[in-house]
């Protein structure tokens, strides 16, 4: 039994730019959901934060030692805060803007984090019983690419038909890329040559999109998954929150 993470469609669809830390870290919270249900709350009936240990952590996503978890975990708590979210219409029109999280906390001495999603985030993480996508967390536990994971959760929300459209304003528009991609431009006449194929080197997709320098290329992870599904069993180090 594996940690599942599960989105609403729109969510997957929505604008927002993560560092590979932060992105880790809310992929480890809201695989401990179980998104059939509310959000869990307190007496208070106030979100209640979701741990993360550093321990867990490191086990999760293959860290070499917990000095380099204890390092991931400050950083992605540092302005995990100031991070937002941007949905948009049918139309392309921007729908709203919210932040991922009202609270976040590290706490070196227990060696955790305690993250509290906001209330505008639950609709697209909880209650879920329809247009959603599931994959299994140690999918994406090795790639070092904030761009591919973005890439892989759309490629899994097409992954029954097999097939998925999307220009290229709309990609710069949802993964926020740092320097704008420029067209390839063909020497005159090169329209008219026969094109041949090229072998490229294996890296993550979406390189070109200006990635952070300290993110290594690795292969984007296999897509052996089972359908959409709201029941997603949770085990592992990361236990479902209550």
């Amino acid at each position: 039994m594996d940690l599942v993470v599960t989105k609403s469609n729109e969510l997957i669809r929505a604008s927002y730019k993560l560092t590979i830390n932060e992105q880790r870290l809310v992929l480890a919270c809201i695989a401990q959901l179980d998104p059939r249900f509310p959000i869990p709350k307190t007496r208070e009936r106030a979100i209640r934060p979701i741990r993360v240990t550093v321990s867990d952590f490191a086990e999760t996503f293959h860290l070499s030692d917990r000095s380099t978890a204890y390092t991931a975990l400050q950083e992605a708590t540092d302005r995990l805060y100031e991070r937002d979210i941007k949905t948009f219409d049918e139309n392309g029109r921007r729908h709203g803007r919210f932040r991922w999280v009202q609270a976040v906390e590290y706490h070196q001495r227990q060696g955790c984090v305690e993250l509290t999603f906001t209330q505008n985030v639950t609709p697209y993480i909880t209650l879920l019983h329809r247009h959603f996508t599931s994959y299994l967390l140690k999918q994406i536990a090795s790639v070092n690419s904030i761009y591919a994971i973005r890439l892989f959760e759309l490629l899994m929300q097409f992954k029954v038909t097999g097939m998925v459209a999307i220009g290229l304003d709309e990609l710069k528009l949802l993964l926020r890329p740092r320097r704008q991609v420029q067209p390839v431009r063909q020497p005159q006449g090169a329209r008219h040559r026969p094109r041949r194929a090229r072998a490229h080197r294996q890296g993550q997709p979406g390189d070109h999109l200006g990635g952070d320098p300290a993110e290594s290329p690795c292969h984007l992870p296999a897509l052996p998954v089972p359908g959409e599904s709201a029941g997603c069993p949770r085990s592992g180090g990361l236990a479902r929150a209550h």
